[in-house]
């Protein structure tokens, strides 16, 4: 299954991702992101989304916490947070390849409500 994935995942980025590695997709708020070499360290406000890294390793920081991303692994976002993330593994043979989903924070807090 996650191979089956993998290949679907990069097939679709090869085919649709734009200038930044990015490959949104039809489904609202799912996108794949492809990159083929390591990045400069990047400055984002994250909205809150899940990421399921594929391929490749990515290490993220968010304040004082800091996690390294390894293929497998997931983030979970729950808030709007500033950080900063650089994809560290990825190559032409093997790029980086993840999958996230953006969640609805509202819906979050009626699910945990709800349980």
């Amino acid at each position: 299954m996650t191979q089956t994935l993998l290949a679907a995942a990069d097939r679709y980025a090869e085919a649709n991702a734009d200038s930044y590695g990015v490959a949104t997709t039809p489904v609202p708020g799912l996108a794949v992101v492809r990159e083929t070499m390591p990045t400069a360290l990047q400055y984002a406000i994250n909205r809150p989304l899940v990421a399921l890294v594929l391929q490749g390793r990515k290490h993220v920081a968010m304040g004082a916490s800091t996690f390294d991303l390894h293929p497998g692994e997931s983030l979970l976002i729950t808030a709007d947070v500033p950080t900063v993330s650089q994809i560290t593994e990825a190559n032409l043979a093997r790029p980086y390849i993840s999958i996230f989903f953006e969640i609805d924070a509202a819906v979050v807090a009626e699910l945990v409500t709800e349980t």
